[in-house]
């Protein structure tokens, strides 16, 4: 990584702080929005101990948006509700988000209850320890109505395989890129939220028992498979904005333990063994 590069790594992220804070304190607070699509819009986020000292950041910038969603909601384990911390309290009490109480199954609680809550909305899920630009939901609404069927994600990569199909390691496949070619390997990254319209995933996404049990620290390979396995694609944006973590919030951050220590791979074979390959699943939308 150059000089440059370096510095911008950790100025940007404190530069989005101190953006967020001015917002907050100076700006008027948008209005829940009303969009265009025949499913209410939601945005499902979770969090942790771990992440709540800038999880109200992060919340902020999904308040922040153009296009806001119809209602925001922060799932949080019930082991956890007595250590939230007030500022994110006061965006709930201000009527910004609502806080919702679950039972602890990791990431997952991000999407899951969601889903079983309201089975018939479009979701969106966002990672808690990120800024995001005020397009963000819009970027995500737009793509959706061009491609109503399909899992809709700001930022993808290409799942790669050799000649004869198998699945590269996690290391080897594509970063940030799309395959408009053979849009069935696109796999979508939470990161950058990713737009799940009603009914895309395969009705097995709710299996807690089968997905703590294949994939209990990766829910983007689960929700990959629920993806191909319904027989849906996933699409990338044509975003063109980077996404900052909040200064300290990677401490604990899980890409350690699946990329560093190779935890993507068993889960991904873990999901081969149990659903098959991805890439020979039908598609049933362009």
């Amino acid at each position: 990584m150059s000089l440059k590069q370096e510095i911008k790594k950790t100025f940007i992220p404190w530069k989005n702080w101190l953006r967020i804070q001015f917002k907050y304190y100076f700006s008027q607070l948008p209005k829940t929005a009303k969009y265009e699509t025949p499913k209410e819009v939601i945005v499902s986020i979770t969090s942790y101990p771990a992440r709540f000292k800038s999880l109200h950041l992060t919340l902020k910038s999904l308040v922040f948006q153009k296009q806001p969603a119809n209602k925001i909601l922060l799932w949080i384990a019930y082991e956890d509700q007595k250590t939230l911390p007030k500022n994110v309290l006061q965006l709930a009490k201000q009527g910004f988000i609502e806080i919702c109480y679950t039972e602890d199954t990791r990431s997952y609680k991000k999407i899951i209850p969601t889903l079983k809550r309201y089975p018939e909305a479009t979701v969106i899920t966002f990672d808690d320890d990120v800024y995001y630009p005020d397009t963000v939901l819009s970027s995500l609404i737009s793509w959706h109505l061009k491609y109503p069927g399909c899992v809709i994600a700001n930022r993808t990569h290409i799942v790669m395989t050799t000649d004869d199909g198998q699945i590269l390691p996690y290391k080897q496949w594509k970063k940030n890129k799309s395959n408009t070619d053979c849009p069935n390997q696109n796999f979508q990254t939470g990161i950058g939220g990713v737009l799940y319209p009603a009914n895309a995933l395969h009705p097995s996404v709710l299996d807690e028992t089968l997905f703590t049990k294949l994939a209990p620290h990766g829910d983007d390979i689960w929700l990959y498979w629920m993806t191909r396995l319904n027989g849906n694609i996933v699409i990338k944006t044509d975003n063109d904005f980077e996404f900052y973590h909040w200064p300290f919030s990677q401490k604990f951050a899980l890409y350690k333990q699946n990329v560093r220590q190779d935890g993507n791979d068993q889960q991904v074979q873990a999901m081969l063994e149990q659903f098959g390959s991805p890439h020979t699943m039908p598609i049933k939308n362009p």
